[in-house]
């Protein structure tokens, strides 16, 4: 459920991964998105989109110019 404290957890470990190594080639969300999918395949679209809500450090969206 999204009440589910494992689901914050899971938000906390994708912030710190993919905050301390971003890649400058992806959006904060995408980057997000990939390291959900890739520890916690299991997780539900639904949370996957809580989590990169959460956890994106650049809210106001955008491809980084290059």
């Amino acid at each position: 459920s999204s009440t589910d404290p494992a689901e914050l957890d899971i938000a906390f470990q994708a912030w710190r991964a993919t905050s301390t190594r971003p890649d400058s080639s992806k959006t904060p969300k995408e980057q997000i998105y990939a390291w959900v999918r890739e520890h916690y395949p299991e997780t539900s679209k639904e949370a996957q989109q809580r989590i990169a809500i959460i956890c994106n450090w650049a809210p106001r969206g955008g491809r980084p110019s290059r």
